[in-house]
């Protein structure tokens, strides 16, 4: 099974991490979806996100996906844009 997500990046000004983000994984009750961060971890977030936070290179994101492949997401699909 393919996990669709969308790497971003917060403002530098707030720091500049890196949100892995699950548009198709429902976080709950509502509209809330799955995302992955180095420090916090899973937690839920806004679709809106994809929107509204900055997109981000590979060499951006690469170590967030190590991260990721490295607790058991094999098979994980990319995506650029917001996924509906």
């Amino acid at each position: 099974m393919t996990t669709k997500v969308v790497f971003r990046k917060f403002d530098p000004r707030d720091g500049g991490d890196v949100i892995a983000l699950f548009p198709k994984e429902r976080c709950g009750k509502g509209n809330l979806i799955w995302s992955y961060q180095h420090i916090g971890q899973h937690g839920s977030a806004s679709p809106e996100l994809i929107t509204e936070l900055l997109p981000c290179q590979q060499e951006e994101y690469q170590s967030l996906l190590d991260e990721l492949t490295s607790i058991g997401y094999d098979n994980l699909l990319i995506e650029k844009r917001a996924v509906r």
